[in-house]
Parts: structure tokens; C-alpha cells; sequence
């Protein structure tokens, strides 16, 4: 199951100074402190840089991959629909009701030294 797998792959990162980026842009840096899953988000609580502990939340991916220290959690449409046309043109002319900033996109989750 996914969940596992995210806390199996991010246990390495714990302790860890990380930075959770998008299309290159840092959105949260900070010492990972702890991760949990509960329904269908990923909990992360994270040390700044100040000493202040922050809880970062994203829904759960539709796909993870890890790469050497670099971990991508996929949000994309393909990545959903499984490579099928057919579903991927419904979810993309389907009308969106909250706009997220995880909406097609991939999180990059790095090791910062």
C-alpha cells in the first residue's frame, strides 16, 4: 500500500534538514521531524529554521519514485489516469472547485545541506 511506502522512503529523511519543492521553487524547507498518514493526507511536521516546529500537509500522491536523495511525489493527470486518453480528457475538462497548488504537478522532496 502507498502509505507504507511513503513512511518506509522517507525514513531515511528523518532528522534531516529537507526542502519540498515545485517546478524548482522551494515551498518548505526545514528539519523533518516526524511523518504521519492519516486518511488520504501525508502529516509533516518540520523544525524551521528558527526552532519553531510547522506541520506541512499534502494529499496523498498518486505516485512516489525516489532518486538517490531526491523523492517526487506525482500529482499529475497522467499519472492518475494511467496513461488512458479517454480519462485523461474527462479529468482535464472536468471544472475544478478549489484551486490547489498541487493541481498536476510534482514534489520534489531534497536533502539541503
Amino acid at each position: 500500500m502507498i502509505s507504507e511506502y511513503i513512511e518506509k522512503i522517507f525514513s531515511p529523511f528523518l532528522q534531516s534538514k529537507i526542502s519540498f519543492d515545485i517546478n524548482g521553487k522551494s515551498i518548505k524547507k526545514g528539519k523533518l521531524i516526524l511523518i504521519a498518514i492519516k486518511d488520504f493526507h501525508v502529516f509533516f511536521v518540520l523544525q524551521t529554521d528558527a526552532g519553531d516546529t510547522k506541520q506541512f500537509i499534502l494529499p496523498l500522491p498518486f505516485s512516489v519514485d525516489k532518486q538517490k536523495d531526491v523523492i517526487a511525489m506525482d500529482f499529475t493527470l497522467k499519472t492518475l489516469s494511467r496513461n488512458n486518453n479517454d480519462v485523461y480528457f474527462k479529468l482535464r475538462t472536468t471544472t475544478k472547485t478549489k484551486n490547489t497548488r498541487f493541481f498536476d504537478t510534482i514534489v520534489h522532496c531534497k536533502r539541503v545541506n
